[in-house]
């Protein structure tokens, strides 16, 4: 891969088979041996399909724990509605809790933005979502046991007021590692895997 390429964090990385080859087996919180294996060829697919089908831009997964139903969803460089896919809708809208699992790339290779972690609180049944990044890199995060909603949008709301309208794409990218930093606090565990 062009190192140019790799430095530049905030623009779009082009996904090589390398970067497929190489997603890490890792053992998600509360999920079985045959689920974690599940959701890591789902974060392989995610890759694959970006690279492929949609020019490397982001590509959503959703797959449910009780059924293995999956849904698929396509969007441009700087995100992804999994809405847009009715399957993907009726599990996040009509699944029980926590029983959804939520994947998808990020084509700057960027962790979690403030939307992504609105999205994840915002639906009682995703339990876990998984953040591919386009060079093979993920990040996670799960919602434990001491995991209340109310608490998990207050906190969310102050890292939102402190966005200001000037700021960079680097400053909003602090403001959303400072909250992944603090999100322990409210019963989500996050863990950059590799």
């Amino acid at each position: 891969m062009d190192l140019e390429q790799a430095k530049r964090r905030d623009k779009k990385v082009s996904i090589t088979d390398e970067a497929i080859k190489k997603i890490p087996k890792l053992k998600y919180p509360t999920l079985t041996d045959v689920q974690n294996e599940i959701v890591t060829i789902l974060a392989s697919e995610v890759l694959e399909l970006s690279k492929n089908e949609n020019e490397c831009n982001e590509v959503a997964i959703t797959y449910c724990l009780e059924d293995d139903q999956i849904g698929i969803s396509y969007g441009d460089e700087h995100g992804v509605n999994p809405l847009s896919d009715t399957v993907s809708a009726h599990l996040l809208m009509s699944g029980k809790p926590l029983t959804v699992v939520s994947i998808h790339n990020h084509p700057s290779t960027q962790t979690f933005s403030l939307e992504d972690i609105q999205f994840f609180i915002g639906y009682s049944s995703v339990r876990l979502m998984v953040l591919v990044g386009n060079q093979g890199v993920i990040h996670y995060m799960s919602k434990n046991n001491r995991y209340i909603p109310e608490n998990a949008y207050f906190l969310l709301h102050e890292f939102f007021k402190m966005i200001k309208g000037d700021m960079t794409v680097k400053e909003i990218i602090n403001i959303t590692e400072q909250f992944l930093k603090r999100c322990c606090e409210i019963g989500i565990d996050y863990h950059k895997g590799r």
